[in-house]
Protein backbone atom coordinates (compact mmCIF):
# COMPACT_ATOMS: atom_id res chain seq x y z
CA UNK A 1 0.00 0.00 0.00
CA UNK A 2 1.54 3.15 -1.10
CA UNK A 3 1.97 6.24 1.12
CA UNK A 4 -0.14 9.50 0.87
CA UNK A 5 0.92 12.69 2.33
CA UNK A 6 -1.62 15.06 2.69
CA UNK A 7 -5.27 15.86 4.02
CA UNK A 8 -8.56 14.22 4.44
CA UNK A 9 -11.11 16.08 2.43
CA UNK A 10 -13.32 15.56 5.55
CA UNK A 11 -10.63 17.75 7.67
CA UNK A 12 -10.07 20.45 4.71
CA UNK A 13 -14.04 20.84 4.86
CA UNK A 14 -13.79 21.11 8.89
CA UNK A 15 -11.34 23.81 8.13
CA UNK A 16 -12.49 25.77 5.57
CA UNK A 17 -16.37 24.98 4.95
CA UNK A 18 -17.83 25.08 1.73
CA UNK A 19 -15.46 25.11 -0.82
CA UNK A 20 -14.51 27.09 -4.34
CA UNK A 21 -16.14 26.19 -7.28
CA UNK A 22 -13.18 25.50 -9.45
CA UNK A 23 -11.64 23.68 -6.41
CA UNK A 24 -14.97 21.81 -6.40
CA UNK A 25 -14.78 20.81 -10.23
CA UNK A 26 -11.15 19.55 -9.74
CA UNK A 27 -11.88 17.50 -6.96
CA UNK A 28 -14.38 15.43 -8.65
CA UNK A 29 -12.23 15.31 -11.67
CA UNK A 30 -10.10 13.84 -9.51
CA UNK A 31 -12.27 11.33 -8.04
CA UNK A 32 -14.28 10.52 -11.04
CA UNK A 33 -11.24 9.33 -13.06
CA UNK A 34 -10.69 7.09 -9.55
CA UNK A 35 -13.64 5.54 -9.91
CA UNK A 36 -14.33 4.95 -13.54
CA UNK A 37 -10.92 3.22 -13.20
CA UNK A 38 -12.30 1.05 -10.64
CA UNK A 39 -15.59 0.63 -12.04
CA UNK A 40 -13.78 -0.67 -15.47
CA UNK A 41 -12.76 -3.52 -13.38
CA UNK A 42 -15.68 -4.37 -11.80
CA UNK A 43 -15.40 -2.73 -8.54
CA UNK A 44 -17.49 -0.75 -6.76
CA UNK A 45 -16.27 1.47 -3.79
CA UNK A 46 -19.40 1.95 -1.93
CA UNK A 47 -18.10 4.36 0.69
CA UNK A 48 -17.35 7.41 -1.82
CA UNK A 49 -17.11 10.09 1.54
CA UNK A 50 -14.93 12.93 2.03
CA UNK A 51 -13.01 11.01 5.01
CA UNK A 52 -11.96 8.70 2.05
CA UNK A 53 -10.45 11.26 -0.07
CA UNK A 54 -7.20 12.52 0.35
CA UNK A 55 -5.65 15.77 -1.01
CA UNK A 56 -2.27 15.59 -1.86
CA UNK A 57 0.07 17.63 -4.37
CA UNK A 58 -2.95 19.03 -5.75
CA UNK A 59 -4.96 16.17 -6.10
CA UNK A 60 -7.56 14.02 -4.70
CA UNK A 61 -6.96 10.10 -4.10
CA UNK A 62 -9.61 7.73 -3.05
CA UNK A 63 -8.69 5.94 -0.86
CA UNK A 64 -10.40 2.50 1.24
CA UNK A 65 -11.36 0.26 -0.70
CA UNK A 66 -11.62 -2.36 2.20
CA UNK A 67 -15.50 -2.80 1.95
CA UNK A 68 -15.18 -3.56 -1.97
CA UNK A 69 -12.88 -5.84 -1.16
CA UNK A 70 -15.12 -7.56 1.46
CA UNK A 71 -17.66 -7.81 -0.63
CA UNK A 72 -15.92 -9.17 -3.14
CA UNK A 73 -14.39 -11.86 -1.50
CA UNK A 74 -17.81 -12.84 0.12
CA UNK A 75 -19.04 -13.13 -3.41
CA UNK A 76 -16.29 -15.29 -4.53
CA UNK A 77 -15.82 -17.22 -1.66
CA UNK A 78 -18.95 -18.04 -0.36
CA UNK A 79 -22.13 -16.61 -2.65
CA UNK A 80 -24.76 -18.81 -1.32
CA UNK A 81 -23.51 -18.28 2.69
CA UNK A 82 -26.29 -16.80 4.68
CA UNK A 83 -23.35 -14.64 6.85
CA UNK A 84 -22.55 -13.04 3.31
CA UNK A 85 -22.41 -8.83 3.45
CA UNK A 86 -24.74 -8.95 0.36
CA UNK A 87 -27.18 -10.72 1.64
CA UNK A 88 -30.82 -9.41 1.35
CA UNK A 89 -31.85 -6.63 3.99
CA UNK A 90 -28.04 -5.39 4.73
CA UNK A 91 -27.22 -2.19 4.40
CA UNK A 92 -23.11 -1.78 4.26
CA UNK A 93 -21.82 2.35 3.83
CA UNK A 94 -21.80 5.35 5.86
CA UNK A 95 -25.46 6.65 6.51
CA UNK A 96 -24.62 10.30 5.29
CA UNK A 97 -23.72 9.17 1.80
CA UNK A 98 -25.11 5.59 1.72
CA UNK A 99 -27.41 5.24 -2.09
CA UNK A 100 -30.89 4.14 -1.41
CA UNK A 101 -29.97 1.09 -2.79
CA UNK A 102 -27.21 0.31 -0.13
CA UNK A 103 -29.72 1.52 2.39
CA UNK A 104 -32.74 -0.73 1.42
CA UNK A 105 -30.46 -3.64 1.51
CA UNK A 106 -30.65 -4.36 -1.99
CA UNK A 107 -28.25 -7.38 -3.07
CA UNK A 108 -27.66 -6.49 -6.72
CA UNK A 109 -25.98 -3.27 -5.88
CA UNK A 110 -23.91 -1.90 -8.60
CA UNK A 111 -21.38 1.32 -9.41
CA UNK A 112 -24.36 3.94 -9.75
CA UNK A 113 -24.50 3.43 -5.80
CA UNK A 114 -21.07 5.20 -6.38
CA UNK A 115 -22.26 7.79 -8.52
CA UNK A 116 -25.00 8.74 -6.04
CA UNK A 117 -22.50 8.93 -2.54
CA UNK A 118 -19.94 10.92 -5.26
CA UNK A 119 -23.47 13.12 -5.39
CA UNK A 120 -24.11 13.11 -1.97
CA UNK A 121 -20.14 14.52 -1.29
CA UNK A 122 -20.24 16.84 -4.29
CA UNK A 123 -23.58 18.40 -2.29
CA UNK A 124 -21.52 18.88 0.60
CA UNK A 125 -18.73 20.40 -1.29
CA UNK A 126 -20.69 22.85 -2.27
CA UNK A 127 -23.25 23.69 0.60
CA UNK A 128 -20.90 23.18 3.26
CA UNK A 129 -23.58 19.73 4.60
CA UNK A 130 -24.48 16.86 2.76
CA UNK A 131 -28.04 16.15 2.11
CA UNK A 132 -29.55 15.53 4.94
CA UNK A 133 -27.57 16.74 7.74
CA UNK A 134 -28.88 17.20 11.47
CA UNK A 135 -30.64 13.77 11.38
CA UNK A 136 -30.13 10.60 13.49
CA UNK A 137 -28.65 7.47 11.19
CA UNK A 138 -32.36 5.51 10.79
CA UNK A 139 -34.10 8.93 9.54
CA UNK A 140 -31.04 10.05 7.15
CA UNK A 141 -31.42 6.25 5.64
CA UNK A 142 -35.17 7.24 5.51
CA UNK A 143 -34.62 10.07 3.63
CA UNK A 144 -32.32 8.73 0.90
CA UNK A 145 -35.35 6.40 0.39
CA UNK A 146 -37.68 8.99 0.50
CA UNK A 147 -36.93 12.84 0.25
CA UNK A 148 -35.41 14.76 -2.37
CA UNK A 149 -32.94 17.31 -1.39
CA UNK A 150 -33.32 20.37 -1.01
CA UNK A 151 -31.70 22.55 -4.74
CA UNK A 152 -28.48 23.31 -4.49
CA UNK A 153 -29.31 26.49 -5.88
CA UNK A 154 -31.73 27.41 -2.93
CA UNK A 155 -28.50 27.00 -0.56
CA UNK A 156 -25.63 28.11 -2.26
CA UNK A 157 -26.70 30.71 -5.44
CA UNK A 158 -23.31 31.38 -7.35
CA UNK A 159 -23.02 27.58 -7.85
CA UNK A 160 -23.08 27.23 -12.20
CA UNK A 161 -26.66 25.42 -12.65
CA UNK A 162 -24.55 23.18 -15.12
CA UNK A 163 -22.77 21.81 -12.17
CA UNK A 164 -25.80 22.04 -9.88
CA UNK A 165 -28.18 20.19 -12.27
CA UNK A 166 -25.46 17.22 -12.45
CA UNK A 167 -25.28 16.86 -8.71
CA UNK A 168 -29.06 16.89 -8.45
CA UNK A 169 -29.14 13.79 -11.40
CA UNK A 170 -26.33 12.18 -9.11
CA UNK A 171 -28.65 11.84 -6.42
CA UNK A 172 -32.31 11.02 -8.21
CA UNK A 173 -33.27 8.07 -6.35
CA UNK A 174 -33.73 5.37 -9.04
CA UNK A 175 -30.03 4.50 -10.14
CA UNK A 176 -31.67 4.74 -13.92
CA UNK A 177 -32.49 8.31 -13.73
CA UNK A 178 -28.90 9.49 -12.34
CA UNK A 179 -24.89 9.77 -14.80
CA UNK A 180 -24.70 5.93 -15.91
CA UNK A 181 -21.13 6.00 -15.55
CA UNK A 182 -18.48 8.48 -13.84
CA UNK A 183 -16.99 8.64 -17.13
CA UNK A 184 -19.86 10.50 -18.29
CA UNK A 185 -19.72 12.56 -14.54
CA UNK A 186 -16.10 13.35 -16.02
CA UNK A 187 -17.47 14.64 -19.53
CA UNK A 188 -19.94 16.78 -17.76
CA UNK A 189 -17.45 18.43 -16.20
CA UNK A 190 -15.78 19.34 -18.83
CA UNK A 191 -18.44 21.73 -19.53
CA UNK A 192 -18.51 23.86 -15.98
CA UNK A 193 -17.47 27.23 -15.71
CA UNK A 194 -13.83 27.50 -14.49
CA UNK A 195 -15.14 30.78 -12.40
CA UNK A 196 -18.02 32.38 -11.02
CA UNK A 197 -20.19 35.50 -12.75
CA UNK A 198 -18.95 38.65 -11.78
CA UNK A 199 -23.13 38.96 -11.27
CA UNK A 200 -23.63 35.66 -9.63
CA UNK A 201 -21.20 36.60 -6.62
CA UNK A 202 -23.48 39.81 -5.70
CA UNK A 203 -25.91 36.71 -5.03
CA UNK A 204 -23.81 34.41 -3.11
CA UNK A 205 -22.77 33.61 0.55
CA UNK A 206 -20.75 37.22 1.87
CA UNK A 207 -21.99 39.29 -1.37
CA UNK A 208 -22.94 41.96 0.74
CA UNK A 209 -19.95 42.54 2.79
CA UNK A 210 -17.75 41.59 -0.77
CA UNK A 211 -19.20 44.76 -2.58
CA UNK A 212 -18.84 47.20 0.72
CA UNK A 213 -15.33 46.43 1.16
CA UNK A 214 -14.47 46.81 -2.50
CA UNK A 215 -16.62 49.97 -2.51
CA UNK A 216 -14.83 51.53 0.69
CA UNK A 217 -11.12 50.56 -0.66
CA UNK A 218 -12.72 51.72 -4.05
CA UNK A 219 -13.99 55.22 -2.47
CA UNK A 220 -10.63 55.81 -0.70
CA UNK A 221 -8.77 55.64 -3.56
CA UNK A 222 -10.27 58.02 -5.36
CA UNK A 223 -10.43 60.24 -2.48
CA UNK A 224 -6.79 60.24 -1.97
CA UNK A 225 -5.96 60.89 -5.88
CA UNK A 226 -7.83 63.36 -5.78
CA UNK A 227 -6.73 65.70 -3.24
CA UNK A 228 -3.31 64.67 -4.11
CA UNK A 229 -4.68 66.49 -7.68
CA UNK A 230 -5.67 69.23 -6.08
CA UNK A 231 -2.51 69.85 -3.61
CA UNK A 232 0.11 68.71 -6.12
CA UNK A 233 -0.54 70.50 -9.28
CA UNK A 234 -2.92 73.61 -8.51
CA UNK A 235 -6.67 71.54 -9.65
CA UNK A 236 -9.31 72.98 -8.70
CA UNK A 237 -10.62 72.03 -5.17
CA UNK A 238 -14.32 71.32 -6.97
CA UNK A 239 -12.33 68.30 -8.77
CA UNK A 240 -11.98 66.84 -4.86
CA UNK A 241 -15.76 67.45 -4.37
CA UNK A 242 -16.94 66.22 -7.61
CA UNK A 243 -14.80 62.93 -6.91
CA UNK A 244 -16.59 62.41 -3.96
CA UNK A 245 -19.80 63.09 -5.13
CA UNK A 246 -19.42 60.53 -7.97
CA UNK A 247 -18.66 57.51 -5.84
CA UNK A 248 -21.51 58.73 -3.55
CA UNK A 249 -23.82 58.36 -6.31
CA UNK A 250 -21.58 54.92 -7.12
CA UNK A 251 -22.81 53.76 -4.18
CA UNK A 252 -26.02 54.13 -4.80
CA UNK A 253 -25.80 52.16 -8.11
CA UNK A 254 -23.98 49.56 -6.25
CA UNK A 255 -26.70 49.12 -3.47
CA UNK A 256 -29.27 49.52 -6.30
CA UNK A 257 -28.07 46.13 -7.93
CA UNK A 258 -27.49 43.91 -4.66
CA UNK A 259 -31.26 44.82 -4.12
CA UNK A 260 -32.24 43.75 -7.79
CA UNK A 261 -30.37 40.94 -7.76
CA UNK A 262 -31.77 39.97 -4.24
CA UNK A 263 -35.00 40.40 -5.76
CA UNK A 264 -34.25 38.66 -9.14
CA UNK A 265 -31.89 36.00 -8.81
CA UNK A 266 -31.95 34.54 -12.25
CA UNK A 267 -31.13 37.82 -13.74
CA UNK A 268 -27.08 36.92 -12.76
CA UNK A 269 -27.54 34.03 -15.32
CA UNK A 270 -29.54 36.13 -17.78
CA UNK A 271 -25.89 38.86 -17.67
CA UNK A 272 -23.45 36.90 -17.72
CA UNK A 273 -25.14 35.01 -21.18
CA UNK A 274 -24.91 38.86 -22.53
CA UNK A 275 -21.90 40.18 -21.33
CA UNK A 276 -19.53 36.70 -20.74
CA UNK A 277 -20.99 34.17 -22.69
CA UNK A 278 -17.01 32.95 -23.54
CA UNK A 279 -16.89 31.60 -20.11
CA UNK A 280 -19.75 28.95 -20.63
CA UNK A 281 -17.26 27.43 -22.82
CA UNK A 282 -14.41 27.49 -20.27
CA UNK A 283 -13.63 24.21 -18.36
CA UNK A 284 -11.28 23.02 -15.64
CA UNK A 285 -8.21 21.87 -16.98
CA UNK A 286 -7.21 18.44 -15.85
CA UNK A 287 -5.60 16.27 -18.73
CA UNK A 288 -5.27 12.93 -17.79
CA UNK A 289 -2.91 11.38 -15.99
CA UNK A 290 -0.77 8.57 -18.17
CA UNK A 291 -0.16 7.04 -14.99
CA UNK A 292 -3.71 6.19 -14.37
CA UNK A 293 -6.02 7.53 -11.86
CA UNK A 294 -5.35 8.43 -7.80
CA UNK A 295 -6.92 4.98 -6.29
CA UNK A 296 -4.93 3.75 -3.34
CA UNK A 297 -6.74 0.51 -2.10
CA UNK A 298 -6.30 -0.20 1.85
CA UNK A 299 -4.88 -3.16 3.69
CA UNK A 300 -8.56 -3.31 5.30
CA UNK A 301 -10.32 -6.70 4.84
CA UNK A 302 -13.31 -6.44 5.89
CA UNK A 303 -15.78 -2.97 6.89
CA UNK A 304 -15.68 -3.81 10.72
CA UNK A 305 -11.96 -2.85 10.88
CA UNK A 306 -12.79 1.05 10.19
CA UNK A 307 -11.75 3.19 12.70
CA UNK A 308 -14.11 5.34 14.10
CA UNK A 309 -18.43 6.04 13.69
CA UNK A 310 -19.23 6.29 10.10
CA UNK A 311 -18.92 3.03 8.83
CA UNK A 312 -21.91 0.88 9.95
CA UNK A 313 -23.91 -1.81 9.29
CA UNK A 314 -28.19 -1.02 9.46
CA UNK A 315 -30.44 -3.86 9.11
CA UNK A 316 -33.52 -3.19 7.37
Amino acid sequence: MPFVEGESLRAKLARTGALPIPEVVSILRDVTRALAYAHERGVVHRDIKPDNVLLSGGTAVVTDFGIAKALTAAKNEAPLADTSLTQHGTSVGTPAYISPEQAAGDPNVDHRADIYSLGCMAYELLTGQPPFAGRSPQRTLAAHLTEAPRPIEDVRPDVPPGLAALVMRCLEKEPSARPQSAAEIGGSLDGVPSGVSSAAQLTGPGATTRAMLWYIVAFGAVAIVAKAAVVGIGLPDWVFSGAVLVMILVFGLVVGTAVILALYPDISEQADDVVLPWRRESAIDAAADESGPAVVPTASTSPEQESGMDLQHFST
